[in-house]
């Protein structure tokens, strides 16, 4: 589990080398985009609630979630 939440982080960046990571929360932050996560297979919970998220680019291999 890797808990960032209410760190102010706006963008998802280098996080997708952690293949292993299960449970990722980065709720209550300020990001805008969805990506860098798609080659997480091992995720199965994405917590992304009260953020400002206005484009989803990629979930596509997300398939535990």
């Amino acid at each position: 589990m890797l808990d960032l939440h209410e760190n102010k982080i706006t963008k998802i960046e280098n996080i997708n080398k952690l293949q292993s990571l299960r449970v990722l929360n980065l709720s209550n932050n300020q990001i805008e985009v969805i990506e860098n996560v798609s080659g997480m297979k091992s995720l199965v919970e994405l917590n992304l609630r009260k953020n400002k998220i206005n484009q989803i680019t990629e979930l596509t291999g997300l398939n535990s979630l």
